[in-house]
């Protein structure tokens, strides 16, 4: 397994602010997390995978669903 992140390191790997990725996961939208207790973890692989899937190549952009990956 993966380093384990905390929300605050996560945030800080993914360039986003913690409360930008707390609200992802309150909204369902954000990367996979395990939650041990009120612990909440990240693992690096899963958060490396969620930032290849949500690439956006020069062909997405002609389809006319590649909005639909990306939740608002």
């Amino acid at each position: 397994m993966s380093k384990l992140l905390t929300t605050k390191e996560a945030a800080a790997f993914l360039t986003l602010s913690p409360i930008t990725l707390e609200g992802y996961r309150c909204r369902h939208a954000g990367p996979p997390f395990i939650q041990v207790g009120g612990a909440i973890r990240y693992s690096q692989d899963a958060l490396e995978e969620w930032l290849r899937s949500r690439t956006v190549t020069p062909e997405d952009r002609d389809s006319p669903t590649w909005l639909e990956r990306f939740p608002k």
